[in-house]
């Protein structure tokens, strides 16, 4: 019981788990010394040590072929000898080294991977052989062991890897911050000079090339909104997006992506039939960039998933106050959700059948 309360206890630190699972050990098998060592190739190091004064430091190093771990290795049983003067080691280093008179150890098998081994010993013989009992019972310690060192590994690694994942977020910040001034310059050098088009007074333009210099500028503009999304990741990634509520003329915004959707649908020869009549202005309570950031997602999509020559209709429903509950659910559980889903349906979309895309905007009285 003592032993399962140490396993689940959260509040004792890893040293101390290992100190702790060796004094018990220590007592059930009535010696003085417990250690659990580290293998690799032909060292031997004591990585957590119980013991008497005698006994050496952790860390210290060993050549294993000198060691009763030695004999432990060579069998994937708990080995032991209660008298090593009257055994078959008499003449082996272990023991002329050491003097240890009874021993009794096991490997420590991590992963499919040997660690080393879990031994206790005592200068003095041990009262009888070894019993099956006592094999069982350092079987059992073992696995404990390994499960303590299992999970310290595992700790590691996961606090290496934040360190590696918080350490490449700071390089990306650092890059976003450094390319923030190279992507801002040239694009409101663009919408700069667009503008000096279009309010040029000695060089007016016709209304063909107005309409022009108007869908760069709304392009130019909604591209510098893409930069400062990406320059806002860190934010988003904080989960700390805030919603600049304010009133947005909706259909003004409709009409201004649906312009720069045009271009889009030229370059595939589709024809947008707009079926949209002329709205008396519409005002909603929303965030104005990422409500256009939605509608020009739908609108170009709409266009991606189209076949070359295909229709794209804008067409109007009306809904009464008492429908209005509909209609936001409408918004929440088809508009959002699907949306945000259409690149999971890629395949479906390319080669589906149907070559007309609808394109429902709810008007609300």
């Amino acid at each position: 019981m003592r032993l399962q309360h140490l396993s689940s206890a959260i509040d004792i630190q890893f040293e101390d788990r290992m100190q702790n699972l060796l004094k018990l050990g220590c007592e059930a098998f009535n010696m003085p010394l417990g250690i659990i060592s580290h293998i690799e190739g032909g060292d031997y190091t004591i990585k957590f040590i119980h013991g008497s004064d005698w006994a050496p430091a952790p860390n210290a190093k060993f050549d294993l072929g000198r060691t009763y771990c030695f004999h432990t290795l060579k069998s994937d049983q708990p080995t032991g000898f209660d008298y090593a003067k009257k055994s078959d080691i008499a003449d082996h280093p272990c023991y002329t080294d050491f003097g240890l008179e009874s021993y009794i150890g096991i490997k420590l098998i991590i992963g499919g991977v040997m660690y080393g081994t879990l031994n206790f010993s005592n200068p003095e013989p041990h009262a009888a052989p070894f019993s099956q009992a006592e094999y069982s019972l350092i079987q059992f310690y073992a696995d404990r062991v390994c499960k303590e060192l299992e999970r310290q590994t595992n700790t590691k690694a996961l606090i290496a890897a934040k360190a590696d994942a918080e350490k490449s977020n700071r390089a990306k910040s650092e890059f976003l911050a450094s390319i923030s001034h190279e992507l801002r310059t040239p694009m409101n050098a663009v919408l700069g000079f667009s503008q000096l088009l279009q309010f040029d007074p000695n060089h007016p333009l016709s209304q063909a090339q107005s309409e022009y210099v108007e869908n760069i500028l709304d392009g130019g503009n909604h591209l510098l909104e893409l930069i400062n999304d990406v320059l806002d990741l860190a934010r988003i990634e904080a989960d700390q997006i805030v919603l600049f509520l304010e009133s947005v003329e909706a259909t003004k915004v409709i009409k201004n992506c649906v312009s720069m959707t045009v271009p889009l649908a030229q370059k595939k020869n589709i024809t947008i039939i707009n079926k949209l009549p002329n709205l008396n202005e519409v005002e909603l309570r929303t965030d104005k960039r990422r409500f256009k950031k939605i509608l020009i997602n739908f609108l170009s999509n709409a266009v991606k998933y189209n076949k070359n020559g295909g229709l794209m209709n804008k067409w109007q429903t009306e809904h009464s106050e008492e429908n209005l509950n509909s209609v936001r659910t409408f918004m929440r559980d088809w508009l959002f959700h699907h949306i945000l889903e259409v690149d999971q349906k890629i395949a479906t979309c390319t080669q589906g059948k149907s070559h007309k895309i609808d394109i429902a905007l709810g008007r609300l009285k």
